[in-house]
């Protein structure tokens, strides 16, 4: 979980300015690809889950868009960017 909004697995990635996908060679996941600064305020984190509702609700997500689709959900994660201003704007 990279702290510009975007989700990368084989190395973090610094980049805050968009780019056409694909990026690269690298896998990306850009949920809210921005340049935020969590330097002042603000907490990236993130959650994995195996079991409980979250799954179940994954499932039923992923089923109900993709109703050709039979998919059970056996692992997720949950990244959050939470009150992280825009860099060099701190009060966003």
């Amino acid at each position: 979980v990279n702290n510009n909004g975007h989700l990368t697995f084989n190395q973090s990635l610094s980049q805050f300015v968009p780019y056409s996908f694909p990026y690269g060679c690298q896998d990306i996941i850009a949920g809210l690809w921005t340049d935020l600064d969590n330097r002042a305020r603000g907490v990236v984190s993130y959650h994995q889950y195996t079991n409980g509702s979250v799954l179940t609700r994954a499932t039923l997500d992923i089923n109900n868009h993709f109703p050709n689709l039979t998919f059970s959900a056996s692992w997720v994660v949950v990244a959050t960017w939470d009150k992280v201003p825009y860099y060099a704007l701190t009060n966003t």
